[in-house]
């Protein structure tokens, strides 16, 4: 089940929204965050939960998943050049974003996304124009 799916109770009927999942080890069922009408958020089982109708979220494409790939790494390239330009370490900067420094690393590597908070504070700290660090040429077709 996706975030912003409409689910129903089977135990009492009644009707939520999902706000995630999550899964201990690969053998555990899945366990689905739902925030219900009354405003109570809840832990269910895929089991225990019907669905009224899924998120609104369009399926990410191929080709959607290499653009991302892609403009993540000419993040991560543009943001290694601009912090070292400016003369900040990781070690330096990291704390500027209240993240630690391996956190930074992997962002800087790609391994990790970052944050629109995050991604905001690095362009505030940094003094830098967000399409300087991400390069997206949009069309107005």
């Amino acid at each position: 089940m996706n975030h912003g799916t409409i689910v129903k109770s089977t135990r009492d009927g009644t009707t939520g929204i999902v706000l995630g999942t999550h899964r201990d080890l690969a053998e555990d069922p899945l366990q689905i965050c739902v925030r219900w009408h009354d405003g109570q958020i809840s832990w269910h089982t895929e089991d225990t939960l019907e669905t009224i109708q899924e998120a609104l979220v369009p399926e990410r494409t191929e080709e959607d998943a290499v653009l991302l790939t892609a403009t993540l790494e000419t993040f991560a390239r543009n943001l290694v050049r601009i912090r070292t330009a400016k003369g900040m370490s990781q070690y330096k900067f990291a704390p500027y974003l209240g993240i630690s420094r391996s956190h930074l690393g992997d962002i800087e590597t790609g391994r990790r996304d970052v944050s629109l908070s995050n991604f905001v504070s690095i362009c505030l700290k940094l003094n830098v124009d967000p399409n300087e660090l991400l390069e997206i040429k949009v069309s107005n077709d």
